[in-house]
């Protein structure tokens, strides 16, 4: 019985012998869904490709977890609090490494800039910043701040920075620390430390290229907050940085808690929050106006079956008089509507997901120069969401076709039949 209703309903969908009228109205249903249901999956890649791209731009350059101290102006003690003994407590992550962060002036004549001052432990591996892979020259990042043999302090800049101050490999240039006074002068702490360039970064990220400052941690810790020379003995630092293979693993829970309690924690979560926010809040009001294209073509369906209902009068009569009972006929309606929805949502599917593939592979909308760092519309697949939106257009439909299917199996058998 459920074939043979199935049968009857599509014969009533592609019947060529239907009136012009209701095939009408049965196509312009299959393409508003069509159209709904594609706007949505190419609206939705696209959004998903700019997410991860943004993400992956936050990510580069960027620890997934930061641990200072409770006061942010006094720092950790990496004798009093080893790395070893944080990275146990820290539990399975990818790299870690202890850094110095100071808000300084670099100097080069005339030209004036505000950088910070990353201090960084060179004989580690890690590259937590991403320094290590984008220096443009052939040397390690251990070699060119251990064993520089200059006279002055060795320090890597972003070529952004480069370029605004004029800074080329071999130059010299100042740091200024802006708790530097006249008092410190006189009691023997320089208020200006010069640096020689050994290297350039290019790191492709705006902030860290045109504002930081790369030097070893010894070189870096006179930059920080009320500086004194028992920092240098007690191995004072800013932080510590933690990566994690998966950037959700930030949230985990940490291998000894009670021992981290004495930091402060700032995940990139949470250092990202109204981006965040902002990119949930856009995609969801961009999924809600598109949706109402759909909510529409259901609409339209619920008319275009109601119609059907209308001009299938005698059939639905002669259909009950072999003996079909009420429910049956409702399930051929239901059948009806949910099969004009499936070729509709069917269809929406794959022109959306042709449209994901062009926008990916050829290229079809290409980007402002200099106004976006990307070419063209980033584009990412989205299984779960096609499936989510699939899932709620089929719900609608069939909810849409409740009443026209109610209406039929009400229907008096002799009314069609009378004429």
């Amino acid at each position: 019985m459920r074939l043979f209703i199935w049968w009857i309903a599509y014969r009533q969908v592609l019947s060529r012998q239907s009136k012009a009228g209701l095939k009408f109205m049965t196509l312009a249903s299959m393409v508003g869904i069509t159209i709904g249901i594609a706007a949505l999956v190419i609206t939705l890649s696209v959004m998903g490709g700019f997410e991860s791209e943004l993400r992956h731009k936050i990510f580069f350059g960027m620890p997934h977890l930061e641990m200072t101290s409770t006061r942010p102006d006094v720092g950790i003690s990496l004798k009093d609090h080893p790395l070893a003994r944080i990275a146990a407590a820290v539990g399975d992550h990818e790299q870690l490494g202890a850094y110095i962060k100071a808000d300084v002036v670099a100097k080069r004549g005339a030209k004036y800039g505000a950088v910070t001052v990353l201090g960084l432990d060179p004989r580690k591996s890690h590259d937590i910043y991403g320094i290590r892979e984008s220096l443009q020259g052939t040397k390690s990042l251990e070699s060119l701040l251990l064993k520089h043999r200059g006279t002055l302090a060795p320090a890597v800049v972003g070529d952004a920075l480069a370029i605004s101050l004029g800074l080329f490999v071999g130059q010299r240039f100042a740091l200024i620390a802006p708790n530097a006074n006249i008092s410190g002068f006189l009691s023997g702490d320089p208020p200006v430390q010069d640096f020689e360039v050994v290297d350039i970064f290019d790191t492709t990220t705006d902030e860290l290229d045109g504002g930081f400052v790369v030097t070893s941690l010894d070189h870096a810790r006179p930059f920080m907050h009320d500086y004194e020379p028992s920092l240098d003995q007690d191995e004072f630092v800013s932080g510590v940085a933690v990566v994690f293979s998966d950037p959700e693993h930030v949230d985990a829970p940490r291998a000894d808690a009670s021992y981290l309690q004495q930091f402060h924690e700032l995940t990139w979560k949470e250092a990202n929050k109204s981006l965040l926010i902002a990119l949930l809040l856009e995609k969801l009001a961009m999924s809600i106006v598109l949706s109402l294209i759909v909510v529409v073509a259901v609409f339209s369906l619920s008319g275009t079956v109601m119609m059907s209902v209308y001009h299938k009068k005698t059939q639905i009569s002669l259909l009950r008089g072999l003996g079909m009972n009420p429910r049956s006929i409702a399930q051929v309606f239901m059948a009806h509507g949910a099969l004009i929805g499936l070729i509709g949502v069917g269809s929406g599917l794959a022109v959306g997901l042709a449209g994901c593939w062009l926008i990916l592979k050829v290229g079809v909308i290409a980007l402002p120069q200099g106004l976006y760092t990307l070419q063209k519309l980033p584009v990412k697949f989205l299984p779960a969401e096609y499936s989510l939106i699939c899932l709620g257009a089929l719900v609608l439909i069939v909810v849409a076709s409740v009443y026209p299917a109610y209406i039929s199996a009400r229907q008096d058998p002799g009314e069609g039949l009378r004429y």
